[in-house]
């Protein structure tokens, strides 16, 4: 009797331990509340706000979409963690228990889906529409990601809270917690989840009293559980019907009320519960002052940081910034979940701050909109600058030879601007003025000095500057790139295309540069020169793991123009001839090194990958179609950049007046590699990088043009020495 008793005892255990998934972290709760910025919570009566910012960790949020920060596009690629496009229909979630004009809200969803929800959900009534604005993607994505891998894995979700206002629905919280069928478990987005408020804009505002009693029976057993506060976004959307003064007071009263919410949720959260704290969408007002980026806060009951602490992802690698992409791996991380190929961001994590994170994100964010702001004008200005060069160089080269000896510090100015740009970031940059000024007066200063060490020789001052600027490139790399992260020529964590490693710019100067500093190196010291090639050779290899080691951050398009560049170069160096055989060696000595590395970069955990890992999982899980789709979103992004970058211009420029110097003056090029060997040869390598940059990167124009930043200058300036009877 006692055996039986004990069998069926152990039994029901096991069974019990095997139906139900156990998991160590207790659940996860998102609060949302749209068009808050990072300066709206400098002050220090918002103790609940204060209160996990202190104890946890604090960020920007850039929230990218596939098409513009509208709300219908910010919550979409939340839940589906891929920049996706998002609809207005994705509003029309219901609890299956709605009467709607069609029928119950089951009915309808059971009509358009075939799927019979679960008693007691919230259904997503436009999900079919919100697929089908996704279709044409260059990627394959997931709607609803999060609640997929919640729900594959036994978890539960929750939704309450609403943006509605009379005449129309705001839902799209529930986009953020439902899974890739349209379902939440549970929830309230109703009419019941608000108070009416004569006072309030749309007489109606959230009612934080029936909200936290029901966020606190849900927390007893669901693991994810989303909250839209609504109030913010209902005022938004009725800006227009407000005086400006009366929409600030009541923006301040929902923040508080916000605040009061925060901090009773805090007090009731069990030990091990996460609080992850985000405004999914920019105010427009903002994004027009390019300070696109919002507020996103993690805070963790019984895990309280010893300091203050920034939010850091392994999709920026940026101190202060992470994507929206990273919110739902996050998430999944926090429940040791897999996290899919089709979700394109990393976990989050806390970086410590010896700062106080509001102040610190305030000024990044500032900083971040005067670089936006000063981008455009001073790259116009700079490639203008560098088209008026060129038209001088042939007409000087061509007609008249006067004032020929100005354009030696001119070329050397264009060629000192790269640098510029990359120590700029030391400077206080206040406003776009004062950072053309710094630009405009940099340039002179650096131009002066290397003219001065060079003795008035162009090509020793011009190897200088070469060799200062890749050697600062390579530091830079080495050490985090906290220099290319905030330089004008460089990648923009607001636009959000790469926030770490060498970017495309950049990659193009550091290639173009070390050539020609190391062929100049080659071509002077005849009497060293196979120590001149060896330490070059070396170099160069050094150079190639900076640009494709995955801990650098690897640029895959870089580290091909790299390594063919660098190859050539070094086999002419060495005095190899290019045969067929020669040159399908090289081919297959790239493939292998790049294979190599995304070997590497896949061995590592996932949240440490790189994109090329990110990349190579993508193909690896997604097969042909990917890789198709990979190819195809990066010839569509340079077939726009040709069209519509400055870049082009300054390209094509250097593209005729090289083609017209090759042919005319007759002869001329035969004597300059007859009297340069070594520098001509190392052109021949940076034009191989050059055509390899522009095949193999999506903004390959702009690599392109920038390695020819030091191919173009000396060339031209031999043409004109040379032509020049009385010399230069």
């Amino acid at each position: 009797m006692h055996r039986h008793l004990l069998t069926l005892l152990l039994s029901t255990l096991l069974f019990c331990l095997l139906a139900t998934p156990v998991f160590a972290n207790g659940s996860v709760i998102l609060v949302v509340t749209d068009r808050m910025s990072i300066y709206d919570l400098n002050n220090e009566e918002l103790t609940g706000f204060k209160k996990i910012v202190d104890e946890g960790a604090m960020g920007l949020l850039n929230c990218n979409t596939a098409g513009s920060m509208l709300p219908v596009h910010t919550y979409n690629t939340i839940g589906a963690g891929s920049q996706v496009f998002g609809t207005a229909y994705a509003n029309k979630a219901f609890s299956v228990n709605t009467q709607l004009e069609e029928g119950f809200a089951s009915e309808i969803y059971q009509q358009r889906t075939g799927i019979t929800p679960p008693a007691n959900s919230i259904v997503q009534l436009g999900l079919p529409r919100m697929e089908l604005a996704n279709n044409n993607l260059p990627r394959t994505v997931e709607m609803g990601a999060i609640g997929t891998a919640l729900h594959q894995a036994g978890l539960k979700t929750a939704i309450f809270g609403n943006s509605d206002l009379t005449d129309e629905l705001g839902r799209l919280a529930v986009s953020i917690a439902m899974d890739n069928k349209g379902i939440v478990d549970d929830g309230l987005i109703g009419n019941e989840i608000l108070i009416s408020d004569p006072q309030f804009p749309g007489g109606k505002h959230t009612d934080y009293e029936k909200l936290i009693k029901e966020v606190k029976t849900a927390l007893n057993d669901h693991q994810f559980v989303v909250v839209q506060l609504g109030d913010t976004e209902r005022l938004y959307q009725l800006k227009n019907d407000i005086f400006p003064e009366v929409y600030k007071k009541y923006f301040q009263q929902s923040i508080q009320r916000a605040d009061s919410f925060l901090n009773e949720l805090t007090n009731s959260m069990n030990n091990n519960d996460m609080l992850i704290f985000l405004s999914p969408t920019p105010d427009e007002t903002l994004v027009a002052e390019r300070k696109r980026l919002t507020p996103v806060i993690i805070w963790e009951k019984g895990n309280i940081n010893a300091g203050p602490s920034i939010l850091e992802s392994g999709t920026t690698k940026h101190p202060g910034i992470v994507m929206s992409t990273d919110i739902a791996a996050t998430i999944l991380n926090y429940f040791d979940l897999p996290i899919s190929s089709k979700i394109t961001g990393r976990p989050i994590y806390t970086v410590p701050a010896e700062y106080n994170p509001v102040e610190f994100l305030q000024d990044k964010q500032d900083q971040l909109a005067v670089t936006y702001d000063a981008r455009t004008p001073l790259q116009q200005g700079y490639v203008a600058f560098q088209i008026v060069i060129l038209a001088v160089s042939l007409y000087m080269i061509f007609i008249s030879k006067k004032g020929a000896n100005l354009l030696k510090p001119a070329i050397l100015f264009v060629v000192s601007v790269p640098l510029t740009y990359l120590l700029l970031p030391l400077l206080p940059n206040p406003s776009v003025p004062i950072v053309a000024f710094e630009l405009i007066l940099f340039a002179a200063v650096i131009t002066i000095i290397v003219t001065m060490v060079g003795r008035g020789n162009f090509m020793n001052s011009f190897a200088l500057l070469a060799t200062l600027t890749a050697a600062m490139l390579i530091i830079d790399i080495l050490l985090g790139q906290p220099l290319q992260k905030q330089s004008i020529l460089s990648y923009d964590p607001m636009v959000g295309a790469r926030f770490y490693g060498i970017g495309n710019e950049y990659m193009g100067v550091l290639n173009g540069s070390l050539i020609m500093a190391t062929a100049f190196a080659v071509n002077k010291f005849e009497g060293h020169r196979k120590t001149a090639i060896i330490i070059s050779g070396i170099i160069f290899a050094i150079t190639i793991h900076c640009m494709a080691a995955p801990n650098l951050g690897t640029n895959v398009g870089g580290t091909i123009a790299a390594s063919s560049a660098f190859l050539v170069t070094f086999l002419l160096f060495t005095g190899v001839k290019f045969r067929p055989k020669v040159i399908v060696g090289i081919i297959i000595a790239v493939v292998l090194l790049l294979l190599s590395f995304i070997a590497f970069d896949l061995s590592r955990p996932i949240q440490q990958q790189s994109h090329i890992g990110q990349t190579a999982r993508l193909i690896i899980e997604g097969g042909f179609t990917e890789t198709i789709n990979i190819i195809s979103r990066k010839l569509a992004m340079n077939m726009k950049l040709v069209r519509y970058t400055v870049w082009t211009r300054v390209l094509l420029a250097i593209i005729v007046v090289l083609a017209i110097l090759f042919y005319k003056p007759k002869g001329i090029m035969a004597k300059i590699k007859s009297r340069y060997p070594y520098l001509f040869k190392g052109f021949i390598g940076l034009v191989t990088g050059a055509l390899v940059a522009f095949a193999f990167n999506d903004s390959g124009v702009v690599a392109a043009a920038t390695t020819m930043i030091f191919g173009a200058p000396p060339l031209i300036y031999l043409v004109l020495k040379e032509t020049n009877k009385r010399g230069i």
